[in-house]
């Protein structure tokens, strides 16, 4: 109603008109175009000077400009070249549910680690199967009936949607931004998870089975949910990336923070020439002074038409890329599988390409050659299909995963998140939807997916851009845009089997951490949550059994958490207590954190008092420190090593192996040192 009043208060006009409207980020959102030119007649035109925005409604209508930007030149203006501002009403938050994840069954395992880890950051979680979804909700293909389920939730209170699935395992809408009489190839249709984020749109107006065209249907460019894709089929890309998401959230880079605030710029061709100094260099000034960004390594030399340029060489970036960077932006041109490096002139052959395939890094490179350090990023591409990941398959020629999929599954490496084209962008306009996205992921929030949605509010006449742009990676992730702060937790002991209440405190130094949530789970489910006081410390209740699994998670945004496994300190005889249970069976758990810097915990079982020898040996098999050399009782047993040989000194970065020996029980694991 209150849109209704605007237009009939304001005549539209050459002047300033209504580009598009609908709801994100729980606000309703019109883009008004503003020239400063009208037309007064045929050979006449008509200059403004000033342009103001006033609002009619009722009374207690709110709004405010949330950003502007320049609109294509291409649009159609009647020759003005108009600005465009945006205004949102608010409106009532709604409660419920906040993350959820849809997959395949068969890795409905593989993500159960992100929705404990979510459970612990104070999200409420679900989990549910495409097959669920398209046995309960109607639509005319399983891309609607999905859809139509996450509008439902919405209404619930859903704020994060985690699609876990390329194409094979999820549904896929492919989007057109014009209007047309007949279908076009799928080629020429992106790939458009917006059309899953925005719950009010109506994006096949027509039926014509051809969705988001502008006029012909009533497609919705700002969503309501925050959606993310998890690009992979197979089980264990799937627990590569929880795996390291969650070790980034927690403690980024295994406490090297470094890399948090360098970005690296690869450039070539027109962008690396743009207007005279090269987007990577326009872009770099919209970071922070405290980040410090590499124009120069692995930008395209002496210029980017220069004829056969010789750097930057292959070899030399894929180990450039592997020192770990937090923001890495590729201003390339790209193909679904890699990009080109370098090339004769403008993209001219010959050429130097990246790819993801597997090979002998030489005159192209090959991306799962570079290195695992423990530092993965958010990466940025312009590149046309980097992020097509349908195209490994029919009727598309290759069979290998594209840019965004290799990066988000490399273990230990690569990107937790990947903003990126299914297929194409565009030399003189993509960089600015990057420039709003890092200047509202520094100065707004931190959270990438929210950062996504902000660029395209401010560029909705880039329709095609906004169609085939998509957030790869979790929802809810929070980019570090600086260190986080150092913590340590401490937990009184759990003193036997039965009711214990614990003391935890959590503090930075002698400094308290105070509003940390304190979480308890037992097997992974959430018994007990709590908040640290104003002293840094909490209490919690629990039964114990001796038996289940207990572990105790303090978490604060922009603090390091930290975990622990909780055990009885003391281990009684059998015949003191009715009950007590011990460990079975000789057990040596894998450490954790790994990597770790500097310091790790070992855990170990032993069903009966033995004598044990827990020793770190390196790569050649040499001891470097004697851990433990003693009788010890039956029971779980932590051991913490600093990093240190028995000399105490540092040792370097690399592989260790811990071992552990009794009389008839030996079993090793192998360490990541990273600094």
């Amino acid at each position: 109603n209150e849109l209704k009043r605007l237009e009939g208060a304001a005549e539209q006009s050459a002047a300033a008109w209504i580009v598009d409207r609908g709801r994100w980020n729980g606000m309703e959102i019109v883009t008004v175009a503003v020239s400063p030119y009208d037309e007064i007649d045929e050979s006449r035109l008509r200059y403004y000077e000033h342009a103001e925005l006033q609002v009619f409604g009722s009374a207690n209508l709110e709004y405010r400009v949330i950003g502007t930007g320049e609109l294509p030149e291409f649009v159609q203006t009647n020759g003005a070249l108009p600005y465009g501002k945006g205004f949102a009403a608010a409106s009532a938050a709604s409660l419920g549910a906040q993350y959820l994840a849809v997959t395949g069954s068969e890795f409905a395992e593989e993500l159960q680690p992100l929705l404990e880890w979510k459970q612990a950051k104070g999200l409420t979680t679900a989990l549910y199967t495409i097959d669920e979804i398209t046995a309960q909700y109607g639509g005319v293909d399983d891309a609607e009936k999905l859809r139509n389920f996450l509008i439902a939730a919405h209404d619930a209170g859903t704020q994060y949607v985690l699609l876990a699935g390329d194409e094979t395992v999820l549904p896929i809408r492919y989007a057109y931004h014009a209007n047309t009489a007949m279908t076009p190839d799928v080629s020429l249709q992106n790939i458009c998870d917006l059309y899953f984020a925005d719950v009010d749109g109506h994006w096949d107006a027509d039926g014509d089975g051809v969705w988001g065209e502008p006029a012909q249907d009533q497609p919705d460019l700002y969503g309501e949910l925050l959606v993310g894709r998890l690009p992979f089929h197979r089980a264990e890309d799937f627990a590569a990336y929880v795996e390291k998401l969650i070790a980034y959230e927690q403690n980024p880079g295994g406490g090297d923070y470094e890399y948090l605030s360098k970005s690296l710029f690869i450039a070539a061709d027109q962008m690396r020439d743009y207007q005279g100094v090269g987007q990577h260099q326009l872009l770099a000034q919209t970071f922070p002074a405290t980040v410090a960004s590499d124009t120069s390594v692995l930008v395209e030399a002496p210029t980017g038409e220069a004829e056969n340029p010789q750097y930057p060489q292959a070899p030399s970036a894929i180990t450039a890329m592997g020192a770990g960077w937090g923001f890495t932006t590729l201003l390339i041109h790209g193909v679904s599988d890699g990009w080109v490096l370098r090339s004769n002139e403008y993209n001219q052959w010959p050429k130097s390409f990246l790819f993801t395939a597997a090979g002998v890094d030489d005159t192209h490179g090959f991306l799962p050659n570079i290195a695992a350090s423990g530092k993965p990023g958010l990466i940025y591409s312009i590149g046309c299909d980097n992020a097509a990941f349908d195209m490994d398959a029919p009727p598309f020629a290759s069979t290998n995963p594209c840019v965004a999929e290799m990066f988000l599954a490399k273990p230990d490496g690569g990107a937790v998140a990947f903003v990126g084209y299914s297929r194409w962008g565009w030399v003189a306009t993509s960089w600015k939807l990057e420039s709003a996205f890092i200047n509202y992921l520094y100065n707004q929030s931190n959270s990438p997916a929210e950062a996504l949605a902000y660029s395209k509010a401010m560029y909705p006449s880039y329709r095609d851009l906004c169609y085939g742009l998509n957030y790869l990676g979790d929802p809810e992730l929070r980019y570090w845009t600086e260190a986080p702060r150092t913590s340590k937790l401490f937990v009184s002991d759990v003193d036997s089997v039965g009711v214990n209440q614990l003391l935890v405190s959590f503090k930075d130094g002698d400094n308290a951490i105070a509003g940390a949530l304190v979480t308890l789970t037992k097997n992974g489910e959430v018994i007990e949550q709590t908040m640290t006081d104003g002293v840094g410390l909490a209490t919690v209740t629990f039964e114990f059994n001796g038996t289940d699994e207990f572990v105790l998670t303090a978490y604060k945004a922009g603090v390091v958490t930290r975990t622990k496994t909780l055990s009885p300190a003391i281990v009684l005889d059998a015949d003191d207590e009715e009950g007590t249970s011990l460990p079975q069976e000789f057990r040596l758990h894998q450490n954790f954190p790994n990597p770790f810097n500097p310091t790790t915990t070992i855990a170990m079982d032993l069903p009966r008092a033995t004598r044990v020898t827990l020793t770190i040996v390196n790569i050649i098999g040499q001891i470097v420190r004697t851990a433990v050399a003693a009788e010890w009782s039956a029971g779980r047993h932590e051991v913490e090593w600093d990093g240190r040989d028995d000399g105490g000194a540092a040792v370097s970065s690399g592989v260790y192996f811990a071992v552990l020996r009794s009389e008839d029980f030996r079993a090793a694991i192998k360490m990541s040192l990273l600094k």
